[in-house]
């Protein structure tokens, strides 16, 4: 399995089980196949750019998730995992104004 794919399947699962979701929940919701989403968990193949899409509106994350999210074992904790995810998925939706006053009250909070 190619590094890129392993790493999607990766991510999509690890979204899956972060919010709960059974593969049956998810492919309804990406309107995909219970088989695919199967398939595209274990990597036996590829999504599409617009499977991609779809996936990740359906999860409420960012496409380019699915290539970063990394099991609770590979160092984050899953409180770790869940809080960075929800977070992402506030940032995800937020317009330019809303992206701009979160990243303002981060600066401040998190200021020395």
């Amino acid at each position: 399995m190619s590094e890129i794919r392993e790493a999607f399947a990766s991510g999509l699962r690890q979204a899956r089980k972060t919010r709960k979701l059974t593969q049956h929940q998810i492919a309804e919701a990406a309107d995909l196949s219970v088989d695919m989403i199967s398939r595209l968990e274990r990597g036996a193949v590829a999504p599409s750019f617009d499977s991609i899409e779809t996936l990740a509106r359906s999860l409420g994350i960012s496409p380019l998730q699915f290539f970063t999210l990394r099991p609770p074992e590979m160092g984050r904790s899953t409180k770790r995992a869940k809080a960075l995810a929800e977070i992402h998925r506030v940032l995800a939706k937020a317009n330019d104004t809303e992206l701009e006053r979160y990243a303002r009250l981060l600066k401040a909070v998190a200021a020395p």
